[in-house]
């Protein structure tokens, strides 16, 4: 405990008034160093507790064991503005208001007094820009909160089942409000002039209604319900230091009483003494008989700025910031309890003076003082099983609240375990939670590499594949030319030779070609042909197709064989289409391979026993596979005229060379 800081002596009243009999009434100070200094804060109902916001950027919340110095902090995030701090009832939360939001941070405990840190829990998003008039109940978890600024509206909250809440407006500026000690649905505020509201909350329905409207005689600076069960009164003190008294729910003032000399600043009924007690600025305290509103005392505290105390939601502590000190103010007393046994003389004594009574007027019966006397003893051992009786049952209850705080003295230390696991199990999830990460990453890596690679294999591959066509043409024209020497062999020796190399084009002129086809003979005729006549050339085994005229635009227009026809003509290199060897400009001729073994067509039309024989169909759709190789080659080239794919026009068995 904290030493005594001094013991001022109370003053009987003045004024004719007696003190009440067997009431003794003192003021307890003690201090203790000012860890709160001018900021806002809140005293703990049941606990030696403090809860304070400072003004710092971001604020902090801060929660201070006045028995043992101890405190625990909080920052509080995305703050600007705050209005204080509250306990919500006697639990271990406390109520945080900003200017974006309402907050409920828990405290976590050691043992019972003991703080071992603070934790948020929940918090609203509210819509109100001034909420500076807000209170909490002393013992429910509501909350009721004003909102001055466009429209007085009044909302109550409930904390017990979640965020049920009820609203209502009014008129009047709201100056101040308070709870109903036992009923938290029931509060009272004070407006702007000088009217006193009552009301009732509902949640279910989240309307508020009015049970009375009381109309103080002056500025009201204090409001309190009384404490006393089964009494609907209110007190108020008044800046002209008045008090008044009412019965709300009769609405009729009680009493009102010229107390101070300056503005009352706490006002309130003593929650085990039967008096009413109010302070004024000036530091004196007084105190009242509840029954008759007569003053019992006069109390003289010394301490002025008495209006920067806050009274403890009990009405039992006073607590005042000074400059270096926090000093704790204390009414004590000692009520005068009730003395059956006098009760029982006192009866006794009735009951013989009504006896003699009678029996000097009267003669009453004696047998009848007997009874009363026995009656009167059986109400005395009544009185003394009850008294044992409640003795029994607050032992039992003592020894069960002893239990109960041990189970929950057990259950917070399970908690804290639970909430270490609960750590260490997301450390280690964070931790698998990484290294789940890394791995994703390098298969992500791996596999990107692996896509580089196939697409350099399929551009290889790609290349390779041209390269083998490349090679298989120049191998079957290499072929070609071999063959064509070799049947240039056996052709007789009076046929003049051109030398003609097997990958060369040669220029011929138009005596060349007379002499190869015997000036155009027809023995030398191979075949007639639309567009022109098709010859057996006297040359390394070669044909001469010398033009007549291609119907492309007009009937009969004679075709030239020009440089860029050959020229397009050379380009068209392929194992599967005719090579040209050769051209005559003079007389319109073009040289060709000469393919000994003849056309599709005359493959086709003999029958199976004849010269050529009978192509299989193993050969048939191999021819057709070629020819469309051939055709696709074209048809992958550009022509002369529009720059579009080159198109044969004329794929028939006859043209299909073997």
């Amino acid at each position: 405990m904290w030493p005594l800081r001094r013991r001022l002596s109370s003053a009987s009243t003045v004024g004719g008034q007696e003190t009440r009999k067997g009431l003794y009434l003192r003021l307890k100070f003690q201090e203790r160093d000012n860890l709160v200094g001018e900021e806002l804060f809140d005293v703990h109902p049941s606990k030696p507790w403090i809860a304070s916001v400072s003004a710092g950027k971001p604020p902090t919340l801060r929660v201070w064991n006045y028995e043992d110095g101890h405190q625990v902090a909080v920052t509080l995030e995305d703050a600007i503005n705050t209005y204080g701090a509250k306990f919500l009832g006697e639990t271990d939360k406390v109520v945080v208001r900003t200017d974006k939001n309402m907050s409920i941070y828990e405290i976590l405990p050691y043992s019972a007094f003991q703080m071992k840190e603070i934790k948020r829990v929940r918090t609203w998003s509210v819509t109100y820009t001034d909420l500076s008039k807000w209170t909490v109940h002393s013992s429910a978890q509501s909350v009721l909160h004003s909102e001055n600024e466009n429209s007085i509206l009044i909302l109550f909250c409930d904390f017990t089942t979640g965020y049920n809440f009820s609203m209502c407006c009014t008129e009047k500026i709201v100056t101040m409000m308070c709870f109903h000690p036992f009923e938290s649905h029931i509060f009272a505020t004070v407006h702007e002039n000088w009217t006193i509201n009552v009301w009732s909350a509902d949640t279910k329905t989240h309307k508020t209604v009015t049970l009375q409207t009381l109309e103080a005689t002056g500025e009201v600076t204090s409001v309190r319900f009384c404490t006393k069960p089964q009494k609907s009164l209110i007190i108020t003190g008044h800046q002209s230091g008045k008090l008044q008294v009412w019965d709300y729910q009769r609405n009729e003032c009680m009493t009102t009483l010229d107390a101070h000399k300056q503005a009352v600043v706490h006002a309130f009924f003593h929650p085990h003494l039967p008096c009413i007690l109010s302070a004024s600025e000036d530091g004196t305290i007084m105190a009242w008989n509840d029954s008759n509103y007569q003053l019992i005392k006069t109390l003289c505290s010394g301490l002025e700025g008495l209006s920067q105390s806050v009274l403890c939601r009990t009405d039992s502590l006073l607590v005042l910031p000074c400059e270096q000190d926090m000093c704790f103010i204390t009414v004590e007393g000692v009520s005068p309890e009730p003395d059956f046994e006098e009760r029982g003389k006192m009866e006794v004594g009735h009951v013989s003076a009504e006896g003699d009574e009678r029996l000097q007027f009267e003669k009453i019966d004696v047998q009848r003082i007997k009874q009363l006397e026995m009656e009167l003893s059986t109400v005395r051992g009544e009185k003394k099983a009850l008294e044992e009786g409640f003795e029994s049952e607050r032992q039992i209850h003592e020894h069960k609240i002893k239990e109960l705080e041990t189970q929950l003295s057990h259950v917070r230390v399970e908690r804290e375990t639970l909430g270490e696991r609960f750590e260490r199990s997301q450390l280690e999830h964070e931790r698998l939670k990484g290294m789940h990460s890394e791995s994703a990453k390098q298969v992500e890596k791996e596999k990107r590499n692996l896509v580089i690679e196939r697409d350099a294999l399929k551009e290889r591959l790609k290349k390779s594949n041209i390269r083998v066509q490349e090679l298989e043409c120049e191998l079957e024209m290499v072929g070609g030319a071999r063959e064509r020497s070799e049947r240039a062999v056996g052709m007789p020796e009076g046929v003049p030779k051109l030398d003609m190399h097997p990958m060369a084009f040669t220029e011929f002129s138009l005596d060349e070609m007379r002499i190869a086809t015997n000036d155009f003979h027809d023995d030398c005729k191979l075949e007639e042909q639309r567009d022109g006549c098709v010859y057996i050339g006297k040359l390394t085994s070669a044909v001469i197709k010398r033009l007549k005229f291609i119907n492309l635009r007009a009937e009969n227009q004679p075709v030239q064989v020009t440089r860029e026809l050959v020229s397009l003509l050379k380009s068209l290199r392929h194992p599967h289409l005719h090579m040209l060897l050769g051209v005559c400009y003079e007389g319109n001729c073009l040289v060709y391979e000469h393919m000994t073994n003849g056309n599709v067509k005359d493959w086709m039309s003999f029958s199976r026993g004849s010269q050529k024989g009978f192509l299989p169909w193993y050969i048939r759709l191999r021819i057709m596979a070629q020819v469309a190789q051939g055709l696709s080659f074209l048809h992958s080239q550009q022509s002369q005229r529009g720059g579009g794919p080159i198109v044969h026009r004329a794929v028939k068995p006859e043209n299909i060379l073997a």
